[in-house]
């Protein structure tokens, strides 16, 4: 950036700094919401997405952790098309819990998201009976 004194030793006018500064800003303002944007979409901080399961606090009690589902999950699930194909597992129990075929840590989300069409075995090699097939329809 110029200074006053370079500005009219180069022969340029107020105006011209005066507008290649705010040029330059406004260009920067719209990079920064550009980027805050793209951010924001790929967050999820509107809460759980797709179908959402919940762990609730104290399944230790009535399940043995990380043997036993502590949670029914349907074996096939099917996302029509325009569907936010997602499973979100929330796990409010102080201890990991298998949710089907996936491993919840403690006081943790997990999501798995699916988004191509498609169908998806997922294998639970704990129970294969909690296998399941994920359909995203076209």
């Amino acid at each position: 950036m110029e200074t006053e004194f370079e500005t009219h030793a180069a022969g340029k006018s107020g105006w011209t700094v005066t507008r290649t500064v705010v040029v330059s800003l406004a260009a920067s303002a719209l990079l920064l919401v550009a980027v805050v944007g793209v951010i924001s979409l790929t967050r999820d901080d509107d809460g759980p997405v797709g179908l959402v399961f919940t762990i609730p606090a104290g399944s230790k009690e009535r399940v043995l952790p990380e043997m036993e589902s502590a949670i029914d999950i349907p074996t096939n699930i099917v996302f029509a098309a325009g569907d936010q194909a997602a499973i979100t597992i929330i796990n409010e129990d102080d201890v990991t819990h298998r949710a089907g075929p996936f491993l919840v840590g403690p006081n943790q989300t997990y999501v798995q998201r699916f988004d191509n069409p498609g169908t998806y075995p997922i294998a639970c090699t704990v129970d294969p009976a909690e296998s399941i097939v994920v359909t995203v329809e076209a």
